[in-house]
């Protein structure tokens, strides 16, 4: 369940007449803490809250006011559980680097306006133990800062939710190792940005519109020497209409690296538009485990490296390497395409150490359009209808690395041809 304080919001108007009750009689109010007027001032100071106290530990804490404000932690500060639902608010410590911490299961809940953590040189550590919940608003994690939840919900009941993690220091972590985080849910938007030397760590699965809702969409950009690290990789399985997932990594010393036995699933039978863009030098380093490129879901490869270390499926989607980019693929591992998949290199490609590739039906292809080379100790089997081709020649064992070996079996399944050379290459394709 998507932790909302759905019954906090729609007694927020009596909450405020009872605390102002309150006041008037002297008696302190416990629970729901209100932040009284859009203007600048200290956490702990009575005067800006409306219930004349700041909330404690076993409290919440609500900022509901419209403006630009800005609140100074001169303490590290607990309570249960934190919402900012209007304005522009800023978070700073003040003197030294404090932690705003936030032990109940409601977490964090940015639902309209937005949140900034840190400011110039007063950047604040902001954990939840639970969720960390961002609809229809900004979250910036900025100037050294820390925001650490078990897991993120990012966009997911209507309109846009954006997390920018920003600069150099500044961090974003989901620690929940056996939690789901969710970008894109129920129709909305979620975007999330790392860029200009920040980091953003995700322990569990990252899952982009996981969702049955139409036009759902989902954002990640990590840039400007930034890093992500993630486990399994799931974007775009949702298959409904006007649903979008694309994930891009760019620029020199920007890296998404996936945990060492994780797995990667991008797009669907149909509908969910899903891509992963590797460019102008940017890094995805995959894990051990299998990734499958749907329909829908499409690898891009331009001027960037993705690495990866396990097998490939790519069931119908597409695999694509151009414009001087690096498709690094761990020896041993084997190369699937069927369901009319296709696998395109642009530039001359060689197969790694003892890869295994299957092309396996009708419509499914793997092209170049220079030199493909089939060569120490690689095997590619060409079966029922698929095609293998290349733009120059298809190097077959003669290249440096030793024997490679083509097998191409025809639709009516009797053995097909079995070629192995040491240092035989075809003739070029006519032109």
């Amino acid at each position: 369940m998507i932790p909302y304080l759905i019954l906090l919001r729609k007694g927020r108007a009596a909450l405020a007449t009872a605390a102002a009750l309150l006041i008037m009689t002297g008696e302190v109010v416990a629970g729901a803490h209100h932040w009284a007027n859009p203007v600048d001032g200290l956490f702990t100071a009575n005067v800006n809250w409306a219930e004349f106290q700041p909330p404690l530990t076993g409290d919440d804490a609500f900022f509901t006011v419209a403006g630009p404000y800005t609140v100074d932690f001169t303490v590290s500060i607990t309570n249960l559980s934190l919402q900012v639902s209007m304005g522009n608010v800023v978070f700073e410590s003040s003197g030294s680097l404090y932690t705003y911490h936030l032990t109940g299961t409601a977490g964090v809940d940015v639902w309209n306006g937005s949140l900034r953590v840190g400011t110039g040189t007063s950047p604040l550590d902001l954990v939840a133990d639970e969720a960390l919940v961002v609809n229809s608003a900004d979250l910036y994690v900025s100037y050294g800062s820390h925001v650490s939840a078990d897991r993120m919900w990012l966009g997911c009941s209507g309109g846009t939710g954006r997390i920018t993690v920003q600069g150099s220091g500044a961090r974003l972590s989901l620690t929940g190792a056996d939690s789901g985080s969710y970008i894109g849910l129920a129709g909305a938007t979620g975007e999330l940005t790392v860029q200009a030397g920040a980091t953003c760590d995700v322990a569990g699965r990252l899952n982009l519109i996981l969702s049955g809702n139409e036009n759902t969409k989902a954002k990640i950009l990590v840039q400007g020497n930034s890093s992500l690290t993630m486990g399994y990789l799931s974007a775009g399985e949702g298959g409904m209409a006007g649903q979008s997932a694309e994930i891009t990594v760019t620029d020199p010393g920007s890296i998404i690296t996936q945990s060492v036995a994780s797995a990667v699933d991008l797009g669907a039978a149909a509908n969910s538009t899903t891509t992963l863009n590797v460019t102008n030098y940017g890094t995805f380093t995959g894990g051990t485990g299998l990734t499958t490129l749907y329909k829908t879901g499409k690898v891009a490869i331009n001027g960037g490296t993705f690495n990866a270390k396990g097998d490939i499926l790519v069931d119908g989607g597409v695999l694509e390497r151009k414009g001087g980019g690096v498709f690094g693929w761990d020896a041993g591992k084997t190369l699937t395409i069927q369901n009319g998949g296709l696998a395109s290199f642009s530039g001359p490609f060689w197969f790694p150490a003892s890869a295994t590739v299957l092309i396996k039906d009708p419509d499914s292809r793997l092209e170049g359009d220079a030199s493909v080379a089939i060569a120490g100790g690689s095997e590619v089997q060409v079966k029922s209808g698929g095609a293998l081709s290349a733009g120059t020649y298809l190097d077959v064992g003669a290249s440096t690395g030793g024997n490679g070996t083509l097998i191409v079996d025809n639709a009516s399944g009797r053995p097909g041809d079995r070629s192995q050379a040491p240092g035989a290459k075809t003739a070029p394709r006519p032109r």
